[in-house]
């Protein structure tokens, strides 16, 4: 799925914002693919914002009636202020 000896082989993108489909939305921030799958998911802070407010941002966004499907594949959780 991802060729990990040649880079070049690979497609990269990354999505400013995420929306899934179904009864909640809770949109991580940037989220890379390679070769369309998510391998990261980064939460965005403004400096007045704690980096650990993000934390449970990204835990409570993994649960099975929110966002769960796009963490399937992710590589990299990152919370950046």
């Amino acid at each position: 799925m991802i060729d990990r000896e040649d880079s070049l082989a690979n497609q990269f993108a990354v999505a400013a914002e995420v929306t899934v489909a179904g009864g909640h939305n809770k949109p991580p921030d940037p989220v890379p693919y390679v070769n369309g799958i998510a391998i990261g998911v980064i939460a965005l802070k403004r400096s007045t914002v704690s980096v650990g407010e993000g934390i449970p941002q990204n835990i409570s966004s993994q649960q099975p009636h929110l966002i769960r499907p796009v963490f399937a594949a992710v590589q990299v959780v990152m919370v950046v202020s």
